[in-house]
């Protein structure tokens, strides 16, 4: 399951430019994901904020799915950047409890 989300997060981020040709606003790319992968929830900035700010191990593991000159440029403390073309879908070490937030330039 848990590889299944990340690929498809993935394969979202690619696809999404496919799917919104004519609509490349962040309102237009939000309902093309929600469109394609239904059971991927989309995690607010306030509502991350106040995930990232809780336990340690309830934490969401942050996924950065951005190029690697973005990635040099900014990126959210303690994300963990990805090849968004082939993530590593190991990462997130024993806990597959532990929610997993992959993002990228357009959210």
């Amino acid at each position: 399951m848990r590889r299944g989300v990340l690929l498809g997060l993935s394969l979202a981020f690619v696809s999404v430019f496919v799917v919104l040709a004519e609509d490349l606003s962040f309102g237009g790319i939000r309902a093309a994901i929600a469109r394609e992968y239904p059971d991927v929830p989309f995690v607010a900035a306030a509502a991350l904020e106040t995930q990232l700010s809780g336990p340690a191990a309830r934490r969401p593991l942050l996924l950065d799915a951005r190029s690697t000159e973005e990635f040099a440029v900014s990126r959210l403390r303690g994300a963990t950047r990805i090849d968004p073309d082939r993530p590593d879908l190991r990462l997130g070490g024993p806990d597959r409890r532990r929610p997993i937030v992959v993002y990228c330039s357009v959210g």
